[in-house]
């Protein structure tokens, strides 16, 4: 986990290194297309403000000239009356003439300060549409160059969720193999538990090393096999009950030895089940018992030679049974 969270730091910081770079270039290129644009805004802004003055100043001219005839009309209309009063008809005529060019001037003043007005309205709009269309076009060409960026981020994201992913699934499965390894702890702690209740407890000032020795024979015909252990016992002296046990051949052995604890036979037998269902166990068992083969020593040897003949003397083994177990011995030797 710490390995996947260490690669995505890197993975982080070799792709800020890249579009740190990748920047730097897009920057000067995205400085000279603003410049660019800009003289362009700065050109249609100008060449638009500069017709809206103009405009504006012809608007300002005919207010004042509308403003002074409309003093001028009233001035007329006072002149038309007093001539009448004093009913001079040529005076008369003369100031109606004045009174009506006037109007007339007035009026077309009226209209062309509203051409003046929707002009410069339409000039405004124009401007500030050509104005947006020149910025959008700016930041279309900024933003493309600015896909690199976006390919290299996409690419870096991907494989940090990848990642982060990765490691989510492994936190979940290390959490899921703690809790198998405690179950596990608890079941050999239980069974520990269990197996220091089979016996009886001694308790010592020192921790000591305690060897439980058991013996495992291997009878063998043709390729099929089979295994018998013999578990910690006790040795029985020969009685009635055994003679007449010794009669039954396979039981001679075994009538003489009394099993010390019955949970540690039962192991055994676990023992021995586990070794005929596990072919891999039982050819690791065997190759031990081939290097630790007690026979093979030869002070250990002749003291079951010596051992076979008291059996013999006891009862135990007829002549014919120690005289094949010995050849067998020798047969080991060799």
């Amino acid at each position: 986990i710490n390995a996947v969270k260490a690669e995505i730091e890197k993975t982080k910081k070799r792709s800020d290194i890249k579009i740190n770079k990748l920047m730097s270039k897009i920057a000067k290129k995205t400085e000279k297309v603003r410049r660019f644009y800009d003289k362009k805004i700065i050109k249609v802004s100008g060449k638009a403000n500069q017709k809206i003055q103009n405009l504006t100043g012809e608007d300002a001219e005919l207010q004042a000239e509308r403003n002074h005839l409309r003093a001028y009309i009233e001035q007329c209309k006072n002149q038309v009356s007093a001539a009448q009063d004093r009913k001079d008809e040529k005076q008369e005529e003369y100031w109606r003439q004045k009174l009506k060019s006037s109007r007339l001037r007035f009026l077309q003043i009226g209209k062309r300060l509203k051409e003046i007005e929707k002009e410069i309205k339409k000039t405004s709009s124009t401007r500030d549409l050509e104005i947006s269309r020149l910025k959008s076009e700016y930041a279309a060409k900024a933003e493309s160059y600015m896909t690199e960026i976006r390919k290299l981020e996409a690419a870096r994201d991907a494989k940090i969720k990848m990642s982060q992913e990765a490691t989510e699934s492994l936190e979940r499965l290390t959490s899921k193999i703690v809790g198998q390894i405690n179950t596990l702890i608890e079941a050999r702690n239980l069974a520990l538990k269990e197996l220091r209740e089979m016996g009886y407890p001694v308790y010592k000032r020192k921790t000591v090393l305690a060897y439980m020795p058991f013996f495992l024979v291997c009878y063998s015909r043709d390729l099929k096999k089979r295994y018998v252990t013999f578990p910690p016992s006790i040795v029985n002296t020969m009685n009635g009950v055994s003679k007449i046990k010794s009669a039954l051949r396979p039981y001679t052995i075994r009538s003489m030895l009394q099993e010390y604890s019955l949970p540690i036979a039962n192991l055994l037998n676990e023992f021995v089940d586990s070794m005929q269902q596990n072919s891999m166990l039982e050819d690791r068992i065997l190759k031990i018992c081939m290097k630790s083969n007690l026979l093979r020593q030869k002070s250990f040897r002749r003291d079951v030679e010596k051992g076979l003949k008291e059996l013999a003397k006891e009862g135990w083994l007829s002549e014919e049974e120690l005289q094949t177990l010995t050849s067998r011995l020798e047969e080991i030797t060799r």
